[in-house]
């Protein structure tokens, strides 16, 4: 039981913006683990908001219509589409960005499907899918089919380097095959892919500790308050109290 309470105590520790961690760091010469967390959350989340980020949809669910997105992406080197299960995780979450397109300055585009990503993972199968369904056929969101678009079954990311475009336009929601598909929609002008890798380097222990219960780094990195440290505390202490942890 000891352990298990430490390790609570260990994902609290993980809040980092709080005024004991600020204080913490004051008087350390080494980087400590806390230390890290409080300086990559800062430095994404001034990142975010020197663009106005993030971008968010409200919770997408099958049969929803699709909703207009829309990203300025004036100033922005890079741009993260990120999708991510609502609270029912990501069963079925066959998510569709449609019609999207990169836009320039003179006014003409260029459909998302015809841009490679510089990184490309999604939740199911090897890849997503192109102006397709996982069926092989039209895409269609609440009935409205799509000719142009990316299936992008969550958790998904998709980085895109943004050089030349100033807007990026789609409407999204989840495509009609799905049984009871649910998530939401982001997208962020940076990614920590490079962060996390650092973080596996440097703190091993805590941080294999930490992803064998958050498997979603990406999003605990992104979301720069301690929500998710938090939810994930709770979870875990109903787990030990009812014997499944």
């Amino acid at each position: 039981m000891n352990s298990k309470v430490g390790f609570i105590i260990i994902i609290w520790l993980l809040s980092c913006f709080t005024l004991e961690a600020q204080k913490a760091k004051k008087g350390q010469k080494q980087e400590s683990w806390i230390d890290a967390c409080v300086n990559e959350k800062a430095s994404i989340r001034a990142t975010l908001q020197k663009a106005n980020m993030p971008v968010q949809t409200e919770w997408m669910k099958v049969g929803m219509k699709a909703v207009p997105f829309v990203v300025d992406l004036k100033g922005v080197n890079h741009l993260l589409l990120m999708v991510s299960g609502g609270p029912d995780g990501s069963s079925y979450d066959h998510a569709v960005w449609g019609n999207a397109r990169f836009i320039k300055a003179d006014g003409s585009s260029v459909w998302m499907d015809e841009v490679k990503p510089e990184f490309a993972q999604v939740g199911w199968g090897d890849a997503p899918l192109l102006n397709k369904n996982v069926n092989g056929t039209e895409i269609h969101i609440a009935g409205k089919g799509y000719q142009h678009g990316v299936w992008a079954h969550a958790e998904s990311v998709l980085y895109y380097a943004v050089d030349g475009y100033v807007r990026f336009e789609a409407e999204v929601g989840i495509e009609d095959l799905s049984v009871n598909g649910s998530a939401y929609f982001k997208a962020y002008n940076t990614f920590p892919r490079e962060r996390i890798q650092k973080f596996q380097s440097q703190y091993p222990e805590k941080f294999n500790m930490l992803q064998s219960k958050m498997p979603d780094t990406y999003q605990w990195l992104f979301t720069t308050d301690d929500s998710m440290e938090k939810d994930l505390a709770v979870s875990l202490s109903g787990q030990i109290k009812e014997g499944t942890y």
